[in-house]
């Protein structure tokens, strides 16, 4: 069963109106702590996929 998929014609989100200084400093304290995480200091792990012989027959 296909489920529907709406488009939306979205230019913004929220108000046009600009970030305040507290609003505009909190975001860049938030993504700086984000960036700085220890969780992002470890390397992705990847899965490897084992090669599968081929069956001779």
């Amino acid at each position: 069963m296909a489920t529907k998929k709406t488009d939306f014609d979205i230019d913004f989100i929220g108000n046009q109106e600009p970030l305040t200084e507290a609003e505009e400093k909190a975001l860049n304290d938030y993504f700086k702590k984000k960036k700085d995480s220890p969780l992002n200091l470890q390397p992705a792990k990847l899965h490897k996929l084992s090669k599968k012989s081929k069956a001779t027959v």
